[in-house]
């Protein structure tokens, strides 16, 4: 059963990594803003299966994890009266094992939040390289004038 439960979450954030047209527009951002400002017990699952996959043997599974704990981790240490991590994960994994949760949609949906926070972040790095890219120099003013030449003594 756990090795079942570990491919199905390997599996689908493998597809979820796979390029994807996000635009990267305003509503999209504030979308993500939206998101990311509320939490609620998909993000404690989603911790759980981050969790889960950064503990994987396959590098990039583990990866994925580990992007998606700091994630979850993060907006769910931001969010309001989040209080006792470990009982909330626990009463999580109890709810979860009591509605017999199919790992493969709530992975799908954890990835495609975290996909979509790391093509902002992406986005947002990029426009900033461009913004304070150092200017080139300006060139050197062509001379107007040219030198008079010094009178010579013959």
């Amino acid at each position: 059963m756990k090795r079942q439960y570990r491919g199905l979450l390997c599996g689908a954030v493998a597809a979820l990594l796979a390029p994807a047209a996000v635009p990267a527009s305003a509503q999209t951002h504030a979308a993500h803003h939206a998101a990311a400002a509320t939490t609620g017990p998909n993000d404690y699952r989603c911790l759980l299966f981050a969790m889960n996959m950064a503990a994987s043997p396959d590098q990039n599974a583990k990866t994925v994890g580990f992007m998606g704990v700091a994630y979850y981790l993060g907006k769910l240490d931001g969010g309001a009266g989040h209080g006792d991590l470990e009982a909330h994960m626990e009463a999580e994994i109890n709810q979860m094992r009591l509605q017999k949760v199919v790992p493969g949609p709530i992975a799908q949906a954890c990835g495609q939040e975290l996909q979509g926070r790391m093509q902002a972040i992406s986005t947002v790095g990029q426009q900033l390289q461009q913004k304070l890219a150092p200017q080139a120099p300006a060139p050197e003013p062509a001379p107007v004038l040219k030198p008079i030449p010094s009178p010579q003594s013959h």
